[in-house]
């Protein structure tokens, strides 16, 4: 059964940005584990979405990087503006910070691609409980 994901209104990250993704493998990004997340979302919410957080003056990286991130020791940086050159968009859903990255097209195989296309950086999170990672 999908259940209803709440989608915020007027919540529109600039393309200066950052959308921040924890990394599991603590590695790179992996496309195994972005096409299970988004195709987990869509078992969940009824659309394929990748869950990423974008830091603004509430909520600064350094508070993702003790509270969201910190089982995290490393995450991806996106900029807002590279997601969409890549054809993709943020949906602001749950609660603020967090987003959905989505393909105009709702396809996974294609959201995978763009996703897995768009240049990144990868951080270390100097506030990572290291007994969790």
């Amino acid at each position: 059964m999908v259940k209803s994901r709440t989608i915020r209104e007027g919540a529109n990250p600039t393309s200066d940005q950052l959308a921040i993704r924890g990394l599991p493998s603590g590695g790179d990004v992996d496309a195994a584990d972005v096409r299970r997340s988004a195709a987990l979302n869509c078992e969940l919410y009824g659309f394929h979405g990748i869950s990423v957080w974008v830091p603004n003056a509430d909520y600064p990286v350094e508070w993702l990087q003790r509270t969201k991130l910190a089982k995290f020791d490393r995450y991806a940086e996106y900029l807002v503006g590279d997601l969409k050159a890549y054809g993709m968009g943020l949906r602001a859903t749950g609660q603020s910070p967090h987003y959905d990255v989505v393909s105009e097209t709702d396809d996974l195989d294609d959201l995978v691609r763009q996703f897995m296309s768009t240049p990144h950086r990868v951080g270390f999170n100097p506030r990572a409980d290291r007994d969790d990672v």
